[in-house]
């Protein structure tokens, strides 16, 4: 019922504020300002409660019990007593809270008996919604943790794997340098933070300000002198000849010497 309500409010306050814009004897009065101000907060409540029942259904279903109750009561008590809604209102909420402040009493047998058996089921409700409450918000805690769990032992993975790709990386350059010759190892200042390769084994400081670290640049400059002789060998078809021919003398060595032989 609150949503067509609301509904209704905000079209015709809507409706009012547009036709009576000009000066036209009527007055933006206190009324229509009130009207305002309930139509936002009712609109605000009923937001919440939906956004309430759709993300916790048990929580929203006790909180949306304990607000009918409390409307009910205040309903009966206003007839039974002689009160306003607001002070109906302000009576149950007491009641049920058990705080009995003693300015308001029931006046007749039928409203102290309504009061009893009201009061005891509302301090019932008012217990389930504040378990219900309760549970949400451990809920809601857990879940936070889960995920920050979650989202730590994947950084912790993702840093394990990284480590395993640097040790790989690391050994198989050692293999490189160790094919091609080359010291695996060089010294170099401790602060050419350029050679740290991470993982807590590219480099090993000392104490004389230096440190050994892979010989990634002459690694580098290795590969690049190889790739330069291969291209210029790939282009001298003479150098390939020269390589035929060597290849071919000690295949000729080895007849020459069957012939004597």
């Amino acid at each position: 019922m609150r949503i067509p309500t609301d509904v209704i409010n905000i079209i015709v306050v809507t409706v009012f504020g547009v036709i009576h814009r000009y000066d036209d004897g009527f007055t933006y009065g206190e009324a229509f300002w009130m009207c305002v101000c309930s139509t936002i907060i009712s609109v605000t409540v009923t937001g919440t409660l939906a956004y309430d029942l759709i993300t916790t259904p048990e929580f929203a279903k006790s909180v949306m019990i304990l607000l009918c109750y409390i409307a009910l009561g205040s309903l009966v008590f206003a007839e039974l007593i002689g009160l306003t809604f607001q002070d109906g209102l302000y009576y149950t909420v007491v009641s049920i809270e058990t705080i009995g402040f003693g300015d308001i009493t029931p006046n007749s047998t039928a409203s102290i008996v309504f009061c009893i058996i009201y009061s005891t089921v509302g301090i019932v409700n008012i217990g389930l919604v504040v378990n219900t409450t309760r549970e949400t918000i451990i809920e809601a805690f857990e879940n936070a943790y889960r995920k920050r769990s979650a989202e730590i032992a994947r950084r912790r993975h993702e840093h394990k794997v990284m480590r395993v790709q640097q040790r790989e990386r690391r050994i198989a350059i050692e293999r490189e340098l160790h094919e091609a010759g080359l010291p695996i190892y060089v010294r170099v200042p401790a602060d050419s933070s350029k050679y740290h390769i991470g993982g807590g084994r590219g480099y090993m400081v000392n104490t004389h300000n230096t440190k050994m670290v892979l010989n990634e640049d002459g690694l580098e400059e290795w590969r690049k002198k190889r790739a330069e002789d291969r291209a210029r060998q790939a282009r001298d078809p003479e150098n390939t000849e020269v390589e035929l021919h060597d290849l071919e003398v000690p295949d000729q060595k080895l007849d020459t010497d069957a012939r004597r032989g």
